[in-house]
């Protein structure tokens, strides 16, 4: 998925401003490179290949003056931050709740590579640093293959990162020892490409929400279940340090993000905000300690 550009340099509302932030400017991003525009598209290089550079925005007039929660957005695979920003309403979401979202780029192929979670977690650290961004409320989502990796983020991170919220993707099998409980929440569509039951490579969606349960020691209680338009919220909270996990299923949602202008008008995708739905569940949940 793609985006436009806010600054994270001075504080800037959605509206594009023509601004590049240069590494160590003036503005003290400590290594942190933020753009505006077309700039949001320039590639980096990491030393493990290149990258689009990353997109920092922070909402005009937010306050230095405490901590302030961090958004991690990954995009999918063919995409660049530029773009996701742009569809995802996380800028909106952003101004209306007082946090900073960074977009980050993978490097080729999108978000396989190991390297990206090395990555992912400096950039935690870059930012955090330049933005006060509060420790206890780091979070991470994605879209499609930005997805795919945030499960890796949330297992391998589990001491930066409060939550994760994948959209549209699945968990590979793989060990995950947490060092302290991270939140998590699927969604994902009945017509998505990778179907609920799973696949051979990927398991169901039921059984990845019941590894997180385990991971986060969830009480062996009935799960909250609500509709909100065609999309069935399942939420186990009551978890180890107020942790939660979550599934949310929509009824006849595809593979695209759901709120999006990729959403067909009319289809369930268009009519569920996920971004909204993702922010109301990272809020509620911030890391203890």
């Amino acid at each position: 998925m793609s985006g436009s550009m806010g600054s994270g340099c001075r504080p800037a509302a959605w509206v594009k401003a023509i601004l590049v932030c240069v590494v160590v400017s003036a503005c003290g991003n400590a290594g942190v490179e933020a753009h505006s525009g077309a700039a949001g598209d320039a590639e980096i290089n990491t030393g493990a290949g290149s990258r689009p550079a990353p997109i920092i925005y922070r909402p005009r007039g937010l306050s230095r003056a405490k901590r302030v929660p961090l958004v991690i957005a990954l995009h999918a695979s063919g995409g660049v931050p530029a773009g996701f920003e742009a569809r995802s309403g996380w800028n909106q979401l952003a101004d209306g709740n007082g946090f900073v979202v960074a977009y980050l780029g993978s490097a080729a192929p999108a978000w396989k590579s190991p390297s990206n979670v090395a990555y992912i977690s400096s950039m935690i650290d870059k930012v955090s640093a330049a933005q006060r961004i509060d420790p206890r409320r780091v979070y991470v989502t994605g879209f499609s293959a930005g997805a795919y990796i945030s499960y890796f983020v949330g297992c391998r991170l589990s001491r930066k990162v409060a939550a994760i919220a994948p959209v549209s993707s699945g968990m590979l099998p793989q060990t995950c020892h947490l060092a302290r409980p991270v939140s998590e929440l699927t969604i994902i569509g009945t017509m998505d490409i990778l179907p609920l039951k799973g696949t051979a490579r990927f398991p169901p969606a039921a059984s990845v929400a019941a590894l997180w349960r385990g991971l986060d020691h969830c009480p062996a209680r009935a799960p909250r279940a609500v509709q909100v338009g065609p999309t069935g919220q399942t939420t186990w909270a009551g978890c180890a340090d107020g942790s939660a996990v979550g599934l949310y299923i929509i009824n006849g949602g595809r593979h695209v993000y759901p709120g999006s202008s990729d959403a067909a008008p009319g289809s369930p995708d268009a009519s569920y905000d996920a971004s909204r739905a993702i922010w109301a569940f990272f809020a509620a949940h911030p890391a203890k300690g």
